[in-house]
C-alpha cells in the first residue's frame, strides 16, 4: 500500500532527528518489534530506561508531525 509506505518512510525520515541512542532504541521497537527488556539486554540499559526513551521520542516525533501537517495546511491555503 503507497500510504502505508509513504508513512513509514516519514516517520523513519522523524525518527533520524532523534539523539543516537534514542534512535536506535525507537529503531529497535519500530523495526524489530523488540520488548523493552529485550532492548534494555541487547543495550545494558534498564527496560526503565528503554521506557522513558520512547516516551521521548514518541513525544518528539508526535511534534514533528504535528508541525509537518501545520505547514502542509498553511502551503494548501496560500495556493
Amino acid at each position: 500500500d503507497i500510504n502505508a509506505r509513504e508513512y513509514k518512510s516519514l516517520l523513519f525520515s522523524f525518527a533520524g532527528q532523534l539523539p543516537p541512542k534514542r534512535r536506535e532504541i525507537f529503531l529497535l521497537k519500530i523495526e524489530k518489534g523488540l520488548t523493552n527488556e529485550e532492548i534494555g539486554s541487547y543495550l545494558s540499559i534498564s527496560p526503565n530506561t528503554v521506557k522513558n526513551q520512547l516516551q521521548k521520542s514518541y513525544f518528539t516525533i508526535r511534534k514533528l508531525i504535528a508541525e509537518s501537517a501545520i505547514i502542509i495546511l498553511l502551503y494548501a491555503s496560500l495556493r
